[in-house]
């Protein structure tokens, strides 16, 4: 994944419900003043998407969103398919769905 997290472009991370991301940080000794705090500020640049009811297409990846798209969903506009993109998404978007995993978080009301 760590490629993934370099830069800021259209190739995410994708990771489904129970999945998780671990960062490790190293912290370098530095010299600090007595008496003053060090903090790390982390900045990220993404985007997330749930299996809400509001969401479009909650329980899909598709359509993965992409910096030059004016809206979401972006109807007239695609993911970039060049080659770069391609091989991102060969490369990294591949797992496999049995589809048995569930649907959402909706209630199925029983027939009367």
């Amino acid at each position: 994944m760590r490629p993934l997290l370099d830069s800021i472009d259209d190739k995410f991370v994708v990771f489904g419900s129970g999945d998780e991301v671990v960062w490790i940080l190293i912290r370098r000794p530095c010299r600090i003043a007595a008496g003053l705090d060090a903090r790390l500020f982390f900045v990220a640049n993404g985007y997330e998407k749930d299996m809400d009811f509001y969401a479009y297409h909650g329980d899909a990846v598709d359509p993965l969103p992409f910096r030059e798209m004016r809206t979401y969903p972006y109807p007239g506009q695609s993911f970039p398919s060049d080659a770069e993109h391609l091989n991102y998404l060969l490369e990294y978007n591949t797992r496999f769905m049995s589809g048995n995993e569930s649907s959402g978080y909706s209630f199925r009301y029983p027939d009367r």
